[in-house]
């Protein structure tokens, strides 16, 4: 929900200036008056993007005094990347003064006037508003997303305070990990509750890291997308590395103790050699993950999901005993069948979330770099991890990809920013491309790079941008410097426009 509009208005006396003629002499008399109700006009509302509207509210007041209170109350429009309330000159041939709604994307959504934030205190009836097909207006929305991983919350009051102070910078989208090593900060069925926290695995924590983040979020008006490791299968530090516990009676079992065959292994049948298990893109466990989704999204209300390590961990991986068979059936390349294998479990999601909630966002963190550039030698997702994640914008399967790019621009140099950025862009097929950036250079904050590479993006039209991470954020003090640079300005995230 996005609020706009000035302090409320003061419940004992109506705007000077501002009397109905059919409210007769009451207005002008010099007394104490409560505000009894607000009236909201015109009742529906229909505006082509890029164009506006003319509102205006009326309170009554409880000696039947019919005041003009559109300067004074707060504005909720229920989905702010569809429309927005902004200031509009007088009009002296209209009653309805100084306050309009512009269209921004094509859509419905409401509008509640009221005489505190968010719709609280006395309110208006709901307001429809129906925006038609139209261009999204340049530069009116921007995706400003802040990526919170499961490390930097220990309590429903972090999680809070995070996104508030998300919120207070003028971010308008928190990506908040809930899954991490096919575990879950969430109620599910299929998914045991994390380990951790003194807790065995499977055991209730006694409160809902999303449903907090989720309600969370919701209040300030800002996204909540839920972000899920997809084959992430254990981690490998603690006393007994890689050693997946029973979870407590009653509770799911990990998916690697119902199905150990599903860990991705070399082609000397050796597990991952990086701090994570990881599990391989076999067909049983990509109806699995679809499944997890299926169930995250039924039961809550986010507004996105975003998977992260959709990749192998490296050129030799994976096998499993039905991915080699089916390897011995086909003749692609083994990079090829790989590929097509992590390809299959992002379609499978992508599906599943059409065919369930269309309104949910999928996006995916993927490698910052998705093949080397000319004469250089760096790591690249597509080759090294089998990540063909400009392959998913190309076929339809995926919303929107975010980069984890974390270098500098630095024009010329293998690893420039900018360029790869440019690169994503060029492949995006009309899907978004929020580019993903790191808060810090190296082990310090640098705020002022950060603030070029949004120019940057901003520069080349990027539906937005994603920072790593609120953690650093919060270590550096440099949540603010948002607020007082690149975010001065509120803006709504960037709505679909390719479905």
């Amino acid at each position: 929900m996005l609020d706009a509009g000035t302090d409320g208005p003061d419940a004992s006396a109506a705007d000077s200036g501002s009397e109905e003629a059919d409210a007769g002499d009451r207005c002008e008399q010099s007394r104490p008056r409560a505000l009894v109700s607000l009236s909201l006009e015109p009742a529906t509302i229909t505006v082509e993007a890029g164009e506006q509207v003319r509102i205006g509210v009326r309170g009554t007041f409880d000696d039947g005094c019919v005041a003009n209170v559109t300067g004074s109350v707060r504005y909720t429009v229920a989905d702010g990347a569809i429309a927005r309330v902004v200031d509009a000159p007088p009009d002296p041939d209209s009653a309805l003064l100084g306050k309009a709604v512009e269209g921004l994307a094509e859509g419905q959504t409401t509008l509640v006037a009221s005489t505190q934030e968010g719709g609280a205190g006395i309110a208006s009836a709901p307001t429809s508003i129906t925006v038609e097909q139209g261009e999204v207006i340049p530069g009116a929305t921007e995706t400003r997303a802040i990526w919170v991983t499961r490390f930097a919350y220990g309590s429903a009051a972090e999680v809070r305070s995070i996104i508030n102070k998300a919120a207070d910078n003028n971010f308008n989208a928190v990506y908040f990990q809930v899954r991490g090593v096919a575990d879950a900060y969430y109620r599910s069925n299929l998914v045991p509750w994390w380990k951790g926290w003194g807790r065995d695995l499977g055991e209730d924590p006694g409160w809902d890291p999303l449903q907090t983040a989720i309600d969370a979020a919701h209040a300030r008006g800002i996204e909540l997308h839920a972000y899920i490791n997809a084959l992430s299968g254990w981690t490998k530090s603690g006393t007994t590395p890689g050693v997946i516990p029973d979870s407590v009676a009653g509770a799911a079992q990990h998916i690697l103790k119902q199905h150990p065959e599903y860990v991705c292994k070399d082609d000397q049948g050796v597990d991952s050699p990086s701090e994570y298990t990881y599990i391989a893109a076999d067909p049983g466990y990509i109806e699995h993950f679809a499944d997890v989704v299926e169930e995250l999204i039924t039961n809550y209300d986010v507004d996105g999901v975003h998977m992260d390590r959709l990749r192998t961990p490296g050129r030799s991986f994976c096998h499993t005993p039905t991915l080699d068979a089916m390897f011995a059936q086909q003749s692609l390349s083994f990079a090829d069948f790989q590929r097509a294998q992590i390809d299959k479990l992002v379609e499978a999601v992508y599906q599943r979330v059409l065919d369930t909630k269309p309104s949910v966002i999928v996006s995916a963190a993927v490698w910052g770099i998705y093949k080397r550039l000319p004469n250089c030698s760096t790591s690249e997702g597509y080759s090294d991890y089998y990540q063909d994640s400009i392959g998913w914008m190309a076929k339809g399967i995926i919303d929107e990809l975010n980069p984890m790019t974390y270098r500098d621009l630095k024009p010329g140099s293998c690893t420039d920013w900018g360029a790869h950025t440019d690169v994503f862009l060029a492949g995006a097929n009309g899907r978004r491309v929020v580019a993903g950036m790191h808060a810090r250079e190296g082990s310090t904050a640098n705020f002022s790079r950060i603030a070029a590479r949004i120019e940057f993006a901003r520069s080349r039209n990027t539906t937005g941008h994603i920072v790593f991470a609120s953690t650093y954020l919060e270590q550096d003090n440099t949540w603010d410097d948002f607020l007082a640079g690149p975010y001065a300005e509120p803006k709504p995230p960037t709505p679909l426009t390719h479905r």
